[in-house]
């Protein structure tokens, strides 16, 4: 088993053990919640700073984005 497959196991582990916290309504309600306050957060933020990496192994404020969006579909 690798690290990667590991890391992965432990993530749905612990999104599946908090999930179990809440109900489908209250979860949903969360996510909307944290979706506006990230939207809040980058309110006023160009093209170009959302573009902008410190440096090549660190994500761009686009790339957050884009992996938020993508992988919201694949919670399950």
């Amino acid at each position: 088993m690798t690290t990667e497959t590991n890391e992965t196991d432990r993530v749905r582990m612990y999104l599946r053990t908090q999930g179990e916290r809440y109900t489908f309504r209250e979860l949903w309600i969360r996510a909307v919640k944290a979706r506006l306050q990230l939207l809040d957060a980058l309110d006023g933020v160009n093209d170009e700073q959302a573009a902008f990496k410190i440096n090549e192994d660190e994500w761009s404020i686009l790339e957050v984005l884009k992996h938020v969006l993508t992988s919201s579909g694949n919670v399950a």
